[in-house]
């Protein structure tokens, strides 16, 4: 366990860690990476999980399980249509009875609104604007439903819904930070961002309270990489911040195959193992098209109570793997073809196949989940195949997917 609060301390456990924080620039040797023995030795926790990408992609899956295999009952939720939302980025969380819902991109987005069970539009929770509780736009919105509360950032400032007080309040960050999210403490964590290729230490994880004020930082190597105008570079993997069911924030370094989960300030502990052997990218080739096609790039993770959903890109797919916690299984693979997919479809965090009641299989989005439920969303043009009463101008469908 990393405690910010004894630095020589911290610095020796990262250092034990392979370098994973203290210098990602290059790749992990094999002999680091299968050292699990050795990241479990550092935390009392024994909730680490491994699980073998390098193997279950070997295996030739020719059917791969849906939601309706995965879930114990499904329910289709129409949103009111007063509430003009889009496709685009549609995103969507629940929180007891309520769904909390967004749209849009950058400049161009709805209210962050709340509906009730039946898809009735309650209020808005933020607004877009420059006023007390308004962002001008929305980079980032989390929920902690621990704590009960909506966090909303455009990377220099940030809004606090809390559904106890009903009351919105701006938050003004002072250290730029890419993402924001809650933890159980009621504190904040924030990703730092990186500018040019400066090849020295910079925040990777910010930690603030709720006025905004920096409490801690803990740094690691730059790991920005300068690309020559013109080429391309995708896909290309990056640093992330996902919220956990938990309430925990589940971290994502570079070039790295251990996911590290924050529980609280400057506690950052080794969680996952998403093993990808020799199928790991290197900084070094993310101009090469021909290694990446053999590379795994971790893109989004989700975790549940019983599952770690990985939305991934391999040989040019993009893909959502679904590992079970207690068997550490790969049950279901879902691939899209970016040349063949819509943009909105692209947008969601992550993708699973859905087999409709009319017997068709579909692909749809994954928007999150919480510790036994996933909210998923199905377009207005999938839908009109068996719900006849839809039309193009209703607003996209959520579903909530009771895990088994």
């Amino acid at each position: 366990m990393i405690n910010g609060n004894d630095m020589i301390k911290k610095i020796a456990i990262l250092a034990l860690c392979g370098g994973i924080i203290i210098s990602c620039g290059n790749r992990r040797n094999i002999a680091q990476q299968e050292s699990v023995d050795n990241i479990i030795a550092l935390t009392n926790d024994k909730s680490f999980y491994r699980f073998d990408f390098e193997a279950a992609l070997e295996i030739d899956r020719t059917d791969t399980l849906t939601l309706n295999g995965l879930s114990e009952k499904i329910t289709f939720l129409r949103l009111d249509n007063k509430a003009l939302l889009g496709d685009l980025n549609f995103l969507c969380a629940g929180l007891d009875d309520d769904f909390i819902v967004s749209s849009g991109v950058a400049n161009n987005v709805t209210p962050i609104q709340l509906f009730d069970n039946k898809g009735t539009f309650r209020k808005n929770l933020v607004m877009t604007g420059r006023g007390p509780g308004e962002i001008t736009h929305f980079y980032s919105w989390n929920i902690n439903r621990n704590v009960k509360e909506l966090i909303v950032s455009d990377g220099t400032n940030a809004v606090s819904y809390s559904f106890d007080k009903k009351m919105a309040r701006s938050i003004p960050l002072h250290h730029h930070t890419s993402e924001v999210m809650i933890l159980n403490e009621g504190s904040y964590v924030g990703m730092g961002a990186r500018y040019g290729n400066i090849e020295q230490d910079m925040p990777y994880l910010t930690f603030f309270d709720n006025k905004g004020n920096v409490i801690s930082e803990l740094y690691g190597r730059n790991n920005y990489v300068a690309v020559p105008q013109g080429v391309g570079v995708w896909p290309l993997e990056a640093y992330g911040l996902y919220q956990s069911y938990s309430g925990n924030v589940l971290f994502q370094d570079m070039f790295n195959d251990t996911i590290y989960r924050v529980s609280a300030v400057n506690i950052v502990e080794p969680y996952l193992h998403l093993h990808r052997g020799k199928m790991i990218p290197e900084k070094e080739d993310i101009t090469n098209s021909a290694k990446k096609h053999d590379q795994v790039f971790f893109r989004n993770i989700m975790e549940s109570e019983k599952y770690i959903i990985v939305e991934y890109i391999y040989a040019n797919l993009m893909c959502t793997c679904i590992w079970d916690k207690t068997t550490g299984e790969m049950i279901a693979n879902t691939s899209l073809d970016p040349a063949k997919t819509n943009i909105s479809m692209m947008q969601t965090p992550a993708q699973i196949k859905y087999r409709t009641p009319a017997d068709k299989t579909i692909t749809i989005g994954i928007l999150s989940v919480s510790a036994d439920k996933m909210y998923c969303v199905l377009y207005p043009q999938d839908a009109k195949a068996f719900m006849p009463e839809i039309t193009d101008y209703d607003n996209p469908i959520v579903i909530i997917a009771e895990l088994k």
